[in-house]
């Protein structure tokens, strides 16, 4: 079992190689651009995620939302049970979650 690798790792590693590079030259230099750029794109996706979260509907209202939108599906399966016009309806309330 494999342990995922954290930014923690990463900057560790980074100031380890850093010293090398210091005191025993360039030998060690593709591996320290390396987690460069994979600390980099940890750090790119924790933000990313961040800023959407920070952008999401909130719990309850998206609770409300979803409730609001199955229960107009419920409706007309009640009406239009069999109606094929009304499927493709349905399915495109579902797809713009009303």
């Amino acid at each position: 079992m494999s342990k995922k690798v954290t930014a923690e790792d990463l900057e560790y590693g980074l100031s380890i190689l850093a010293r090398i590079l210091d005191t025993q030259g360039d030998e060690v230099w593709p591996l320290f651009e390396r987690l460069e750029r994979e600390l980099a794109d940890t750090q790119s996706r924790r933000r990313r995620v961040k800023q959407h979260l920070s952008l999401s509907i909130p719990t309850k209202e998206r609770k409300q939302r979803y409730t609001k939108s199955s229960s107009k599906i419920a409706a007309y399966n009640v009406r239009y049970r069999g109606d094929p016009d009304v499927r493709v309806l349905k399915s495109a309330i579902t797809q713009l979650d009303l």
